[in-house]
C-alpha cells in the first residue's frame, strides 16, 4: 500500500512538472492524460504491479528527454531511490523527498525551485512536522503560477490568506480534500502551540449548522471556557502525543456548548474520528457549532430550536460513519442506534452516557435485554455527581431562571421538585439568594435529607398553592401537572431542569388556557380561565442550557475529563464492554480529582506508612 502522504506528494510532483522549472508543456502532454488517473487510483486501493512500474519508468524517462543526462542525472537517480522507498519498501517517502528536492537544488543551482516544490507539497500532506506556511511554500506556488509574486507592501495576513487558499485547492485537485491537513493543525492550535490564524477549513468538513459566519465568535467563547479546563486540557495535551484513540470512529450526543467543544478538541487530538450532534433541541450554542465545523474540522449536526424530525435526523447524521464508541446526554443516540442501525452494533466497542436520565433508560435497557454493547455511566463518578451534578446544576439552573425573567430571588417561595444531586444544588444555590425553599419528594431518605438540611418537605399538591418559582429536576413524567396548576398563585413562574421536557405537562397547560403569548425571549405567558396568568420558561426544556449557557466550564472539566479517560480506557482494552451499564472505573474517579486539585494548586495529605499498616490490619482493637 503506498503511504498516503508520499502519494500526495507525488501527485503534486507530477502535476507541477517536477522539480526541474520550465516542465509543464510537456507536464500537460503526457503527464496530466496518463500519470495523474494512476495516482488517483492508487489513493484509493494498493498500487498494482504494473501501475507501480508505469510510475517509475514515466518519472525515469521524462527528465532526460528535456534536459541534457549529465546535467541531471544523477538528480533523476536519486529520484528514483525515492520511489523505490515508496513503491517497493516499508519507508514513507517525506524526508526522502524533501532531501531529494535538497539536493538537486545545491547540486545544479535550480535557484530553489526543488526547495520550493517540496515544502509546497510537504505542507500539503504533513503540516505539523513541517510547518503551515513559510515563505518556500509561497515560491513553490509563484513559480507554479498559482499564485503572483508576493508585492513589495503586500498585507502578510491577506498573502496567508491567498496562501492557504491556494493550498486547499491543491488538496482538491489532487483528491485529497479529506486528507486531514487540520487533523495536526487543530492539535497544534488547541494546544496554543501557534498564534491565531484563519481557518483552514471552510468548505471542507460535513455538518449542518445555523450560521457560518458565526464561526469566529465561537471560536473566541471555546477558548474563554478553555480557560477554566485544565483537567481536560492536561489529558488532552497527553492525548495528543500518545494518540490513544487514533483511527477509532466516535459518535456523540451531547449539548453542543463551549465546554463540549473543548472535550471534542482533546479527544480529536487523540486521534478519534468524531462526529457530533446535540442531545437537546434548544441547548445547542449556534456560534460553537460553527466553531467546531468551520474552525476545527469536527462534523457537527445541530441547530438552536430545531424541531423532532431535524433532532434525529442530525442523530442519525453523527451515526453515518458507524461509530466504534459512542458518547450520550439521555441516551436519545444510543436508544436510536440500537432501534434504527441495529446492522452496525456488532462493531461497537462501548459507549458513556453523562446524565441521570440516561443512565436510568439505559439500566432498563440492560434490564430487558435489549442492550447490545456496554456503556460507562460518567454521571455515577464521584467526580462528576457531587459537583457536576450539584454545583453546576445549582448555579446554572438559578442563573437561566435570572437572565430570561430578571425575577429578585430574595423572598420568593420557590419549590425545587426533586432532591436528588441537582435538586440539592438548586436548593442550596435559591437559599443563598434569599429564597425560602420547599423540596417536594416522593422518597423518604431525600425527603429526610432535605428537612435535616432546613428546608421545608411537603406534597407537591401542597406547595403548588404556595410557590412562585416552580423547579422540576426529577427525571420523571407529569411532575407538574394539571391539579398543581388549577391552585397555583398568579404568576406563578414553571421551570424544568431535568433532562427532557417532559415533567412540566405543557400539554395539560395549553389544554387550560385561554390564551397564550412570547412576553420575553423564551417566556411563555398562559392565560387561564379563571384570569390568572402562569408563566412557562423554555418551553418546558432544559432552563440552564435553553435561557443560559449551561454548567460553567470549570465543573464540566471534571464531568469530560471522566468522558475523554472513559473512552479511552474502552480504547485500549483488549475486549469490547460486554452489554451493561458499567461504573466508571475508581483509578480514572480518583485520577480526575487528583487532576483538579494539582490545577487548582491544592495539596493534601498522604497517609504515613503507620497509617496504612493500620488500616490493613483487623487485630488492632483499643
Amino acid at each position: 500500500m503506498v503511504k498516503q502522504a508520499g502519494l500526495s506528494s507525488l501527485v503534486l510532483e507530477f502535476q507541477n512538472g517536477g522539480f526541474i522549472p520550465n516542465r509543464r508543456e510537456w507536464f500537460d502532454r503526457k503527464i496530466r492524460g496518463k500519470m495523474l488517473p494512476l495516482l488517483q487510483k492508487a489513493r484509493l486501493s494498493s498500487l498494482t504491479a504494473q501501475d507501480a512500474q508505469t510510475i517509475y519508468d514515466e518519472m525515469s524517462v521524462g527528465g532526460p528527454k528535456l534536459y541534457p543526462k549529465t546535467f541531471i542525472q544523477n538528480g533523476i537517480e536519486r529520484i528514483k531511490k525515492s520511489l523505490d522507498y515508496l513503491l517497493y519498501g516499508n519507508d514513507p517517502l517525506d524526508t526522502r523527498f524533501f532531501n531529494v528536492a535538497y539536493d538537486i537544488d545545491s547540486e545544479y543551482r535550480l535557484n530553489g525551485t526543488g526547495k520550493a516544490f517540496a515544502s509546497t507539497a510537504l505542507h500539503i500532506v504533513n503540516p505539523k512536522e513541517y510547518g503551515i506556511w513559510n515563505r518556500a511554500v509561497d515560491e513553490g506556488l509563484a513559480m507554479l503560477g498559482l499564485l503572483p509574486d508576493k508585492q513589495y507592501g503586500e498585507n502578510s495576513g491577506e498573502r496567508y490568506v491567498r496562501v492557504v487558499e491556494v493550498l486547499k485547492d491543491l488538496q482538491r485537485d489532487c483528491g485529497f480534500e479529506d486528507l486531514s491537513i487540520t487533523d495536526e493543525f487543530v492539535e497544534l492550535l488547541f494546544f496554543g502551540k501557534i498564534g491565531r490564524s484563519r481557518s483552514l477549513l471552510r468548505g471542507i468538513v460535513k455538518g449542518d449548522i445555523k450560521d457560518p459566519s458565526l464561526a469566529s465568535q465561537g471560536r473566541l467563547k471555546i477558548e474563554w471556557a478553555a480557560r477554566e479546563m485544565p483537567v481536560l486540557r492536561l489529558i488532552g495535551e497527553r492525548f495528543a502525543r500518545e494518540k490513544p484513540l487514533k483511527g477509532l470512529r466516535l459518535a456523540a450526543c451531547l449539548h453542543v456548548t463551549t465546554e463540549t467543544a473543548n472535550l471534542a478538541l482533546a479527544l480529536k487530538a487523540g486521534g478519534a474520528e468524531l462526529s457530533l450532534c446535540a442531545s437537546n433541541p434548544l441547548s445547542t450554542q449556534d456560534e460553537v457549532a460553527a466553531a467546531l465545523v468551520h474552525e476545527f474540522a469536527i462534523p457537527t449536526f445541530a441547530i438552536r430550536g430545531e424541531d423532532s424530525q431535524s433532532y434525529y435526523r442530525h442523530i442519525a447524521q453523527a451515526l453515518e460513519p458507524a461509530p466504534q464508541i459512542t458518547l450520550d446526554d439521555g441516551a436519545d443516540l444510543t436508544v436510536f442506534f440500537h432501534k434504527e442501525k441495529k446492522g452496525r452494533l456488532e462493531s461497537v466497542l462501548g459507549g458513556t452516557e453523562e446524565t441521570t436520565t440516561g443512565v436510568v433508560r439505559l439500566r432498563q435497557m440492560a434490564a430487558k435485554g435489549q442492550m447490545a454493547y456496554g456503556i460507562i455511566a460518567v454521571n455515577d463518578a464521584q467526580t462528576k455527581h457531587l459537583f457536576d451534578n450539584r454545583y453546576g446544576t445549582g448555579q446554572s439552573t438559578v442563573d437561566g431562571i435570572t437572565r430570561a425573567t430578571n425575577v429578585l430571588w430574595a423572598g420568593k417561595r420557590v419549590v425545587v421538585c426533586g432532591y436528588g444531586w441537582c435538586g440539592r444544588g438548586v436548593a442550596m444555590r435559591a437559599r443563598g439568594m434569599g429564597a425560602q425553599v420547599i423540596v417536594t419528594e416522593v422518597e423518604p431518605i431525600p425527603a429526610l435529607e432535605a428537612m435535616m438540611d432546613g428546608f421545608s418537605v411537603m406534597p407537591g399538591l401542597e406547595a403548588a398553592r404556595l410557590g412562585d418559582i416552580f423547579i422540576t429536576i426529577t427525571g420523571d413524567v407529569s411532575v407538574l401537572d394539571r391539579p398543581h396548576f388549577e391552585v397555583m398563585k398568579e404568576g406563578a413562574i414553571l421551570a424544568n431542569s431535568g433532562h427532557f421536557n417532559v415533567e412540566i405537562n405543557v400539554k395539560a397547560l395549553e389544554a387550560m388556557a385561554q390564551g397564550k403569548r412570547e412576553v420575553r425571549p423564551n417566556v411563555e405567558e398562559y392565560r387561564l380561565k379563571d384570569g390568572r396568568r402562569l408563566y412557562l420558561l423554555a418551553q418546558g426544556r432544559l432552563v440552564n442550557l435553553a435561557c443560559a449557557e449551561g454548567h460553567p466550564p470549570s465543573v464540566m472539566d471534571m464531568s469530560f475529563a471522566n468522558q475523554a479517560l472513559s473512552v479511552e480506557y474502552i480504547a485500549r482494552r483488549e475486549k469490547r464492554l460486554e452489554p451493561g451499564v458499567y461504573p466508571v472505573p475508581l483509578d480514572i474517579d480518583r485520577e480526575v480529582g487528583r487532576l483538579k486539585l494539582q490545577a487548582l494548586g491544592v495539596k493534601i495529605d498522604t497517609l504515613t506508612p503507620e497509617q496504612e499498616k493500620y488500616l490493613r490490619s483487623w487485630d488492632m482493637g483499643t
